[in-house]
């Protein structure tokens, strides 16, 4: 089965922009079985966002990211509503291939029965140097045949950038 993904434009605010983070949590409509986010806990980030929108402990949720950068692997937060899994920080430093944790990414998915996941990753870019790492992982989901249970992937994509991004995917599914 392949997994549709649907682009989810995030308003990034002035504010959002000064502070050079995300300041904030915007749930999709819809229920969703999981949220993904990367293991940056450092301040106010969008995983302490989330953390606080959906009432997590903050000594829990530091734990499994401090987990997951140490080991460099994806965490998943068993106990959480919805399901939280821990994406490894990805810059140069940790020396981590997109594309291999998004496969990890998929078999936690897979592992975890998810069918609805909201991946928040791409909701504020502060360049535009990460739109070529979704050009791959959006042609690699264009192609998945994997057995999985993940059925959509809702994907936060920060506003300014949201038509190439889906631009991208629409050349994705064109080449499969």
């Amino acid at each position: 089965m392949k997994i549709h993904v649907d682009i989810h434009p995030v308003k990034v605010s002035g504010h959002d922009l000064c502070m050079g983070m995300r300041t904030g949590y915007e749930p999709p409509h819809g229920s969703i079985d999981a949220v993904s986010a990367t293991a940056n806990i450092s301040g106010f980030t969008q995983l302490t966002a989330i953390a606080g929108h959906y009432g997590w402990k903050a000594a829990d949720i530091t734990r499994i990211a401090r987990m997951a950068n140490e080991r460099k692997e994806i965490g998943v937060a068993r106990g959480t509503e919805p399901l939280l899994i821990v994406v490894p920080q990805t810059k140069a430093a940790f020396g981590a291939d997109a594309l291999s944790i998004m496969k990890d990414l998929l078999a936690a998915c897979r592992e975890s029965a998810v069918q609805t996941l909201h991946f928040t990753h791409y909701g504020m870019l502060l360049t535009e140097r990460p739109l070529s790492e979704m050009k791959a992982l959006l042609a690699f989901l264009a192609t998945y045949d994997e057995d999985t249970s993940l059925q959509t992937i809702i994907w936060d994509v920060d506003d300014r950038y949201a038509a190439d991004v889906e631009r991208e995917r629409n050349v994705a599914r064109i080449v499969e």
